[in-house]
């Protein structure tokens, strides 16, 4: 099983399951559960630097270790010798006789799947030091005490050390983590090129905006123009078309009133009117203009 964390939003770091030795995976799923990520997400979303983000690998680590034993997925340290065939191997293990304090010790020794040793570093002894789990130690450790043919060997063999994650297994765990997470120099390098990319970006979005306004610029200028033209065209047509200064006209129009077309009558004093056809302009003294069909339009 392995989980995908992202690391400052950017970097993932693939968590897989813990090594725990050759164990078939039936019996490496026995303690899935143990071991919950959710506070390694949080910590590793509150990261603020690669040092924050080792520690919390770390920390987990020690928890990995924790819901090992917890389950009783830990490893006795044995001696180990060649066994009888390729395929085993024979081990030695010191176990007090029974749970007495101060109980004598005896070495059991086994013969075991070759598939269950986990070798380790040579031992200080000089001898080939192994783990190996320890459910199937204390398993068979039983079987010695039930399958004894003596009374005198019928007794409960006790392992003298505890159940451990061995240290290269632990550590190599750790490795795995560590070795995902970028160095300082790649984490700067993709920050000066996530800068780089924003700052051309952000130039593009700048000529583009400024193109816009070029356009926008030119479109009211040319409508600017356009209005203009129309104005003068305007004028020049105004000034040849007759005009009459000084006159007082009225004039009718209608309107809709409540769903009714109403009639209304217009006055005007002292106003010019510019003649266009049917249609004249009554021109009043401060500038304003009413168009009026011509044959509506009546001089006082």
């Amino acid at each position: 099983m392995q989980t995908t964390i992202q690391i400052f939003g950017q970097y993932d770091l693939q968590v897989n399951e813990p090594v725990i030795g050759n164990l078939p995976a039936f019996q490496q799923s026995q303690w899935r559960g143990a071991l919950d990520e959710s506070t390694l997400v949080e910590e590793l979303g509150q990261a603020q630097d690669l040092t924050d983000v080792e520690f919390a690998i770390r920390r987990y680590v020690e928890r990995a270790e924790r819901a090992v034993l917890s389950v009783g997925r830990g490893f006795y340290l044995v001696t180990v010798g060649k066994g009888k065939t390729n395929l085993s191997r024979h081990i030695a293990i010191s176990c007090a006789r029974g749970r007495a304090p101060g109980a004598p010790t005896v070495t059991a020794r086994l013969d075991v799947p070759a598939s269950l040793v986990v070798l380790a570093p040579a031992g200080a002894r000089g001898h080939r030091e192994a783990f190996l789990a320890a459910f199937f130690v204390d398993q068979q450790l039983t079987q010695i005490a039930s399958r004894a043919a003596y009374p005198r060997q019928q007794f409960e063999r006790v392992p003298l050390t505890q159940p451990c994650w061995p240290a290269h297994l632990k550590q190599q765990f750790l490795n795995s983590l560590l070795s995902q997470l970028p160095s300082a120099a790649a984490i700067e390098r993709d920050r000066l090129a996530r800068e780089r990319a924003r700052a051309m970006l952000a130039a593009q979005y700048a000529a583009a905006a400024r193109v816009v306004e070029q356009q926008r610029e030119t479109l009211r200028a040319l409508l600017h123009e356009q209005k203009r033209q129309a104005d003068l065209e305007r004028e020049r047509r105004r000034a040849k078309m007759p005009v009459r200064h000084k006159v007082n006209v009225r004039w009718t129009s209608w309107i809709l009133r409540h769903g009714k077309r109403q009639r209304q009558e217009h006055t005007a004093q002292n106003v010019s009117v510019r003649i266009a056809g049917a249609v004249s302009y009554v021109i009043y003294p401060d500038g304003g203009e009413v168009r009026v069909a011509t044959k509506n339009l009546e001089y006082l």
